[in-house]
């Protein structure tokens, strides 16, 4: 297949695995499909440290804290989710905030997002707090929303992906409803990415920012195939 992405590729971490075909791709698939946020219950959202505030040139007072059971509670509730083949996709918020890693999930398939009128700040969707972003079926929403909750989670329906969506997200701002397309959002990472790049004097080939990098995979085995 013919793979879009951009040109960088990091490995933050190694883990064993018993059965590495069991897994879930930081990608939104091609299917109707629903949107939960899974974070841990907070007052309020810190914002310090941000790459958010950091646009702004601030650092921001209080940052990002958890508690080492909490942080057990999601790990582990999500390694349920896995196992039990619940879970279509997912990322993790942590670097950007929320609406960032919903912009890269849709962007790497090009599936259309609608993000529902949940009435909440811009702290909502650019707050790095420990959550993960997860695309489901529709009939195991409720379900995932129900046992997140009984574990002290907090769980929010954010919206719904649809491949007849005109490659988009649809979000709201004070009760308005607005939409950027998914080329645009490609054309403001990819202007970012270049930018950081030339103030680091990284000595790399700057791609045009109409362009992409493309490169075939030709495996020699299914991945997924469990036989």
């Amino acid at each position: 297949e013919e793979v879009i992405s951009f040109p960088t590729f990091i490995t933050k971490a190694y883990a064993h695995l018993k059965d590495f075909r069991n897994r879930v791709q930081p990608v939104f698939l091609s299917k109707e499909s629903e949107i939960i946020l899974i974070e841990l219950k907070k007052d309020r959202y810190n914002m310090g440290g941000s790459a958010m505030l950091e646009a702004y040139d601030q650092t921001g007072n209080s940052v990002p804290d958890i508690d080492g059971e909490s942080v057990k509670a999601i790990f582990s509730f999500i390694q349920s989710l896995i196992k039990s083949e619940k879970i279509i996709s997912g990322a993790p918020k942590t670097q950007g905030g929320l609406f960032v890693t919903i912009s890269k999930l849709a962007m790497a398939n090009d599936i259309g997002v609608r993000i529902e009128d949940i009435s909440t700040g811009i702290d909502f969707f650019f707050n790095e707090e420990i959550g993960i972003v997860l695309q489901v079926n529709r009939y195991d929403t409720k379900d995932i929303i129900s046992q997140a909750e009984s574990l002290g989670l907090r769980a929010i329906l954010l919206g719904s992906t649809n491949i007849s969506y005109n490659k988009e997200i649809s979000y709201f701002e004070n009760k308005e409803n607005k939409s950027i397309s998914l080329e645009s959002l490609r054309q403001y990472f990819s202007t970012t990415s270049n930018t950081i790049k030339k103030h680091l004097g990284i000595n790399q080939i700057v791609l045009d920012n109409q362009s992409f990098v493309k490169q075939n995979y030709k495996l020699t085995f299914n991945p997924d195939d469990k036989d």
